[in-house]
């Protein structure tokens, strides 16, 4: 592939025809409905990342099938598969790669949190022209965005992923290896039922 933009985005997604989807909106919505769910949370997110401007989006999947091809045609983006037995692993991957292919600035956005815009990912990657790493800390405790100047592997390693745990060890971690970090306002995440109805409400009243 030609060599990246300066500053380049992964979106990380899963891919619906391999995955199991957004489990903890099946009680609300069912198997399918949270299917579904995730798949609108997708688009939602990659309509956003359309609109970037200085940034260049790629598409980071959980497999490369039919469905998660589709979607970067529709959006234009490069396709790769993420690789890591754990998200930490997968991120560090994907931050890697970007920076070896010839970005200096490198993030990675899920596809959970709709707050997340265009605008949002670019003050990211300009404020990350002044420190090493840029988080967006989510209201459950983790991050819906990271973006890094400076690639440290221990911000991934050993940390507790899936627990509300996962900023503050972050932020640990940066102060004992001297990472510099800004972060930005917070974010929330659509993972419960109730997440569900706030996201629907959310996108009635824009």
């Amino acid at each position: 592939m030609s060599p990246l933009s300066p500053k380049s985005l992964a979106v990380f997604a899963k891919s619906p025809e391999h995955d199991e989807t957004k489990t903890r909106l099946q009680p609300l919505l069912g198997v399918e409905g949270a299917t579904q769910a995730h798949c609108e949370l997708v688009a939602h997110t990659l309509r956003n990342m359309d609109q970037l401007a200085t940034v260049q989006p790629m598409l980071w999947v959980s497999q490369v099938d039919s469905t998660t091809r589709q979607w970067a045609i529709d959006h234009g983006l490069f396709c790769a598969e993420q690789e890591g037995d754990h998200l930490g692993a997968r991120l560090y991957f994907a931050l890697a790669f970007m920076m070896e292919e010839g970005a200096e600035i490198a993030g990675v956005i899920g596809t959970d949190c709709p707050v997340i815009d265009a605008q949002y990912v670019e003050r990211a990657f300009v404020a990350a022209q002044e420190v090493d790493l840029v988080l967006a800390p989510a209201e459950d405790g983790g991050y819906g965005l990271i973006v890094m100047s400076r690639l440290v592997p221990e911000i991934f390693s050993g940390m507790p992923w899936g627990t509300d745990r996962i900023l503050s060890d972050t932020l640990e971690v940066a102060a004992r290896y001297d990472v510099s970090v800004k972060l930005l306002e917070p974010v929330w995440d659509v993972d419960l039922p109730a997440d569900w109805q706030r996201y629907q409400a959310w996108v009635g009243d824009t």
